[in-house]
């Protein structure tokens, strides 16, 4: 059964309409995208940190969703911030995450509270995160949309550029061991045919079949 892929929605209590839309969105492909969003876990013994850093880390997409308020204040011990910006940052420290998409929503510039004008900034200069601003939750659902088919055929070419890959180095291989081998296992048969040095049939029966192996796996290759 081949795994769902993991995409961890993060956003405000005042964006519930964007995080639907979202959801929505992403479970008509059911068959391929999984959403989470920590709104619909049950009641859980262990503690809301623990189970968000817990899904940030088993998710393959993160997408983030930033409008004019902060948020409600949670961070770790010993530091100041806001859950978005926390799993922002989370999701950020994380090498093998497959995307991260932040979504910012047009507000007047006035409405935007102090904190998080400065996360929105943070968020802008961070290279490499793909970041768009949408006007309404169809917007928001078109943009992810197109980020997700383009992610997804990224994916794709990059497997098949490694699978080719694998090919050639394949082909690099083998190919000099099989005419190595079918020089050798001619050589072989021509030194006893001439009885200059006469070998047990088990061994020349070995190396035809060695020979055999190495031309059929060569030819599968070649066949991929």
């Amino acid at each position: 059964m081949i795994r769902k892929l993991l995409v961890f929605i993060s956003s405000t209590s005042d964006l519930r309409d964007e995080r639907h839309a979202l959801k929505d969105l992403i479970r008509k492909f059911g068959g391929v995208y999984e959403p989470y969003l920590y709104e619909d876990e049950p009641a859980r013994s262990d503690s809301p940190e623990a189970r968000c850093r817990e899904m940030v880390e088993r998710s393959d997409i993160f997408i983030g969703i930033l409008g004019a308020k902060y948020g409600t204040a949670y961070p770790p011990p010993g530091e100041s911030g806001s859950i978005v910006e926390w799993e922002f940052d989370t999701a950020r420290s994380r090498a093998d995450l497959g995307l991260m998409a932040m979504m910012i929503k047009k507000v007047p510039p006035d409405e935007v509270e102090p904190p998080q004008q400065h996360f929105l900034q943070r968020v802008r200069d961070f290279r490499g995160l793909w970041c768009k601003e949408y006007a309404s939750s169809s917007e928001l659902s078109d943009d992810v949309l197109n980020s997700l088919v383009q992610w997804s055929g990224e994916i794709t070419q990059a497997s098949l550029e490694e699978r080719h890959g694998s090919k050639q180095r394949a082909q690099r291989i083998l190919k000099p061991a099989a005419i190595i081998s079918s020089l050798l296992v001619v050589a072989l048969f021509a030194l006893s045919y001439a009885q200059v040095w006469t070998l047990p049939p088990a061994i020349l029966l070995g190396a035809c079949i060695l020979e055999c192996i190495l031309l059929v796996t060569f030819i599968l290759i070649q066949s991929i």
